[in-house]
């Protein structure tokens, strides 16, 4: 299971994570000078103060997703 982590050992690469502040959660990415950047309907929101974060979640794997396969014989 993921845990919460400070948010001074996020990851500053542009990868998106899974951010926290208290009453709030959001996915986003380090903007360099503009801070935390989250992708919201719209434009995307600068948002600076987050105090934890944690990795993304794999995505769900959708039912039949294998079903195109090529199978070998």
């Amino acid at each position: 299971m993921m845990q919460w982590q400070a948010i001074e050992t996020a990851p500053k690469d542009g990868i998106a994570v899974l951010l926290y502040r208290p009453g709030m959660q959001f996915v986003g990415y380090w903007g360099g000078n503009f801070g935390w950047v989250i992708n919201a309907p719209g434009l995307p929101i600068i948002y600076p103060l987050p105090t934890h974060w944690m990795p993304l979640p794999e995505m769900p794997k959708k039912e039949g997703e294998n079903r195109w396969k090529k199978q070998s014989l």
